[in-house]
């Protein structure tokens, strides 16, 4: 079967579930979406914006309904809902999760009587913004959707789920579970942990300036942008890749160490070395995700 042939039903109508709503919606890239939030209204005002062609009464309405099953719930919701959905589901649904873990929910995945197809995604296409209100048709463009199927998941079912993520516009890319888990900690997680820290310590000075806040430079602007997202996610986030945050954090210690260091013996070589090194990492990094 191809995309186009496919009734979908999603799982959780926030800012991801909403805008691949949205996309599949506006390109008419599937026969219908059906769509479920535990907030009816929620899935109400999907519905009415036309986001959604139709909302389930139900998760078990919507499994019955659907070729393609996506779970666009919070992280540790989605590990609670997977048995019962692996349990509703037939061995001809294909159930796509696009949680910010892999290894953990393949975990849980492995303990179930699956007889239909699994595969885990992550695309890293959200901001800070929450809710359905976040959503948008053209979130996914140029983004990277890593994937990792589950073992028995078959290859037309991970064929569907390649297109889909095209249909998206985003880049889909295949990845071993422990190894996303691990970049994630370093470039997703580690930053909102940054981000936090500076909170606190700004809001520890706040009353030693007048206007600390209008005075905040727009480093530290950029830096602590992920400190208005969700706090249900961040925490999900913390909690579910604990053992790779915790390891990352001692890489991070040892760095900043090193740096504090340099600068408490004013060694200027030193600092001038891992100054040039960043920037030069950093121009790197630019020119190869700006093509």
């Amino acid at each position: 079967m191809k995309l186009k042939q496919l009734n979908v039903f999603i799982v959780g109508l926030g800012q991801i579930g909403g805008s691949i709503a949205r996309v599949l919606t506006t390109n008419k890239s599937v026969v219908c979406v059906y769509g479920y939030d535990t907030d009816k209204s929620v899935s109400k005002l999907a519905e009415e914006h036309g986001y959604i062609n139709s909302q389930a009464e139900s998760i078990a309405d919507g499994i019955n309904k659907a070729d393609l099953i996506i779970l666009a719930t919070p992280i540790r919701t989605t590990l609670k809902l997977i048995p019962e959905i692996i349990k509703q589901a037939k061995s001809n649904q294909t159930i796509l999760d696009v949680a910010g873990i892999q290894s953990g929910i393949l975990e849980i995945v492995s303990k179930q009587n699956i007889q239909t197809n699994y595969i885990s995604g992550h695309p890293i296409a959200g901001n800070e913004g929450t809710g359905l209100k976040a959503s948008s048709a053209d979130k996914f463009k140029k983004t990277i959707f890593f994937l990792s199927p589950e073992l028995s998941a078959t290859k037309e079912a991970i064929d569907i789920v390649i297109e889909l993520i095209k249909e998206l516009g985003a880049i889909p890319v295949k990845i071993d579970p422990n190894k996303h888990d691990l970049l994630i900690s370093m470039t997703i997680n580690l930053p909102y942990m940054i981000a936090l820290t500076l909170m606190k310590m700004a809001a520890g000075q706040e009353s030693s300036y007048e206007d600390f806040w209008q005075l905040a430079g727009g480093s530290f602007k950029g830096a602590t942008r992920v400190a208005s997202s969700s706090p249900e996610l961040t925490l999900d986030m913390f909690i579910t890749n604990r053992e790779n945050i915790l390891g990352i954090i001692k890489i991070f210690q040892s760095e900043l160490s090193e740096i504090t260091e340099m600068i408490s013996t004013e060694d200027e070589n030193a600092l001038r070395s891992r100054i040039d090194m960043a920037k030069t990492q950093k121009d790197h990094m630019n020119r190869v995700q700006n093509g």
